[in-house]
């Protein structure tokens, strides 16, 4: 436990190291915030419902995943998790976690959960690292106005994440690494003193990881169309902020810069990429032809709109979230079920 402590302390410090570094981009970035509320209100609500968009179709998604109608807890835990990923230290490691927590308390096996989860991040990288590349790629193609630099960036960052799709792709089609994934929850349950049958938990998350491939299958245009509104949507916001700002820049090369900035939020030393994705971004949109001032408005009315204003969602969704499973949660901690694995796998 000292151990896990001092990783937390460490993770914090360096965090705090990091959010340093970027403070001057930050302060320039959101020093803008208050003029993003002056922007026209019709394009302002244009963004929210772009933003909108892109949320209900994640929901979908993992509902299809998980092969359940119940929209609510989902979209609940969704938020909850994407909120503490970008306000905790630790960033998706914690939301994960508190998404996970929730899924359970809402009634859903971890097994089932976390094989979900990493399907759906499978399937958005089809979209994020395959389809809008190509799509810049064809406008570029066509003769699209896209500075060279930008679509080297763009290609350099999405082929390398492609690699690690692949990767991971290919160890979820083996048996193998499921089964060291089984024995590492065991070990960790181990240690917090509750038994865990890994031979019973090696089946559950084979037996659950070859549900969701074969519901995959069943189902791919519906599934990958979903995947593409979600992640159209999120590009869909970008590009009105830009717009709304007054900037004039081809539609190809802000795909570009988006797809770029999506790259640049992924270094996990920071909650949510903060400070690297607002760097990122304001970087590329200046690269792709907004002038500076344009692009630190365009970031801080995008990150508003499609990440902080989904953080303020996130605390009446918990709070409607533990008024929904307020009596399951006392039954549980008033009887305790028999088995202990059953707090583990419900």
């Amino acid at each position: 436990m000292e151990a896990v402590s001092a990783r937390r302390w460490l993770m914090v410090a360096v965090s705090l190291a990091a959010l340093v570094l970027v403070w001057p981009v930050l302060a320039r970035v959101y020093g803008e915030a208050g003029d993003a509320l002056t922007l026209s209100p019709l394009w302002l609500l244009a963004i929210v419902a772009a933003v909108a968009v892109q949320m209900l179709a994640n929901w979908e998604l993992h509902r299809l995943v998980l092969r359940t109608d119940n929209r609510f807890d989902i979209g609940a835990s969704q938020l909850a998790g994407n909120a503490a990923s970008h306000l905790l230290p630790g960033g998706n490691a914690i939301g994960a976690g508190v998404h996970i927590r929730m899924m359970t308390v809402a009634g859903f096996s971890v097994t089932r959960t976390v094989a979900a989860l990493g399907a759906v991040s499978v399937v958005g990288a089809v979209s994020g690292l395959v389809v809008l590349p190509l799509i810049v790629l064809i406008a570029s193609a066509l003769g699209s106005d896209i500075d060279p630099s930008l679509v080297g960036a763009m290609w350099a960052g999405a082929a390398v994440l492609f690699v690690i799709l692949v990767v991971i792709a290919v160890g979820a089609m083996r048996d193998a690494p499921w089964r060291w994934l089984a024995g590492v929850v065991a070990g960790v349950q181990r240690r917090l003193r509750r038994e865990t049958d890994v031979a019973e938990l090696r089946l559950r998350m084979l037996g659950e990881r070859d549900v969701i491939l074969r519901s995959l299958r069943d189902q791919p245009a519906r599934v990958l169309l979903i995947d593409f509104v979600r992640a159209f949507g999120d590009y869909l916001a970008l590009y009105l902020a830009l717009r709304a700002t007054g900037a004039h820049v081809n539609p190809a090369a802000a795909l570009a810069a988006f797809i770029v900035s999506n790259v640049a939020g992924m270094i996990p030393i920071t909650p949510g990429g903060l400070g690297f994705v607002e760097a990122g971004l304001s970087g590329v949109l200046t690269v792709a032809g907004a002038t500076e001032m344009q692009a630190s408005l365009t970031v801080v009315t995008y990150r508003l709109a499609a990440t902080w204003l989904p953080c303020l969602a996130a605390a009446v969704a918990l709070v409607l979230f533990q008024r929904r499973h307020r009596e399951r949660r006392l039954k549980e901690v008033l009887v305790p079920p028999a088995d202990p694995s059953a707090r583990i796998l419900p």
